[in-house]
Parts: C-alpha cells; sequence; structure tokens
C-alpha cells in the first residue's frame, strides 16, 4: 500500500486562509453592482446620473478598484427604438472588453413627441431583453418638478421649464450642469419617489402596459432608488 504522505499543520493553516480570503474576494467581486445607463439625451439625463456616481467611494486600500460599484453612464442622442437596439450593443462590447458581465442595465428615454406606437415597442422590447427603463411621458423634467409638487395633469414638454422655473425661483436652463445640486437643495428626492411611484400605479391601474397613454408618469424614481441604495451601502 502506498504511504500517504501528511501535510504539515502549519501549511494547511496557512492554505485555509487563502482559501478564504479568495472566497471574500470573488464573494465581493460576485455581489458588486455594475449598472450601464444608456441616456436618450447627450446632456440632460447624463449630466443628472453622473452625479450619483460622484458619492461612489474612491479606490482606496479599503476599498479597491475591483471591488468598486460601477455605475456606467453614457448619452447618445437616439430615441426610443433605436436607443435599446443601442442599449444592447453597449452592453454586449463593454461587457466583451471587461470581462465582467453588468448586473442590471437601464434605458432612459422620453415619450415627448413619437408615436405611441415606437415608445410601447421600445418599453416592451427593453424589456424582453432584460433591460429596464426609466421612462417619463412626456419629458425628463418630470422627474425634477416632482421634486416639489404633485402633477397629475398631461402637460405638454414646453409647459415643464416653464413650472420647473417657478419652482426654483430661477429661470430653468436645459442641461443646466449645477441642477442635481439644486433639486437636493430645494426640492425633496424621496417625495419625487413616492409621488412618481404614485402616478405609475394610477396610470398602470386603468390602462395596463399602455405606456404612452400614462400621461403623466415616470419610472426614474426606480433607478434613483436603486443608485440610492448602491450608494448607501458602499
Amino acid at each position: 500500500m502506498a504511504r500517504v504522505k501528511k501535510v504539515n499543520n502549519e501549511i494547511k493553516k496557512r492554505q485555509v486562509l487563502k482559501n478564504q480570503k479568495l472566497e471574500r474576494r470573488l464573494g465581493n467581486r460576485k455581489n458588486r453592482e455594475r449598472i450601464l445607463i444608456v441616456c436618450e439625451g447627450e446632456k440632460t439625463e447624463p449630466l443628472y446620473f453622473k452625479e450619483f456616481a460622484k458619492l461612489l467611494p474612491k479606490s482606496t486600500a479599503q476599498v479597491a478598484e475591483a471591488e468598486k460599484p460601477v455605475i456606467d453612464i453614457t448619452g447618445r442622442g437616439m430615441n426610443t427604438l433605436r436607443l435599446v437596439q443601442e442599449t444592447i450593443t453597449i452592453k454586449n462590447q463593454r461587457e466583451d472588453e471587461s470581462g465582467i458581465p453588468y448586473t442590471q442595465v437601464w434605458a432612459v428615454f422620453d415619450k415627448d413627441d413619437f408615436p405611441k406606437e415606437l415608445y410601447n415597442e421600445a418599453i416592451n422590447s427593453a424589456l424582453d431583453e432584460g433591460i429596464q427603463c426609466a421612462y417619463s411621458n412626456e419629458a425628463f423634467e418630470l422627474w425634477y418638478l416632482l421634486h416639489f409638487n404633485d402633477y397629475e395633469d398631461a402637460a405638454k414638454c414646453h409647459q415643464y421649464a416653464k413650472r420647473l422655473s417657478s419652482a426654483l425661483g430661477e429661470k430653468y436652463i436645459k442641461n443646466d450642469p449645477k441642477i442635481y445640486e439644486k433639486l437636493q437643495r430645494l426640492g425633496n428626492e424621496e417625495l419625487a419617489c413616492s409621488r412618481a411611484k404614485k402616478l405609475c400605479s394610477i396610470a398602470e391601474a386603468s390602462k395596463p402596459n399602455m405606456f404612452a397613454d400614462h400621461n403623466p408618469s415616470t419610472s426614474v424614481y426606480k433607478l434613483v432608488r436603486i443608485l440610492r441604495e448602491i450608494i448607501d451601502n458602499s
């Protein structure tokens, strides 16, 4: 019978510790949130969401780069269906480059004046591909307005700017790089989430899955709550 080689206890202990450290590292990487946000607008939405990314911890000895949450944000200047298709392309390209899949992928777009069929098809197509939508009917600025008041009337895009100017106490400027800071200082994000959720619930109850008829509505609050949770747990 062949002799069984005994393993030194000290070597065994070191190996156990090594395995435990490896498991922790792999666990952190596995559980690390990697979110891709592809926006219809090239400035308005990216400027807003990039402020969330700035709140993530910097890489330090305690927070390694490989273990840090990732929020990738890009604006494409595309609308509805084209944006969903572009989101799929960007997701696949970046995952191929990094070798690490995203835990969540979001497409951010508005109804604006686009045909109902395209808007509804874009949302349904995204969901079929596992992409979540932060949509607004009619425009992203509805999300800003909900920081200040309830809005239940089907306003048009040009009316949002006037209302925002009144709420901000100054003229609202599209693509304002300081809009996030102003909303945080003057408005209430948690109330905005509650108001947006209420609008979506009312619209869905009356016209299920007919997203183009859900005016006003915005599901941006879902993405914002997820980003807040990631930041708070980082």
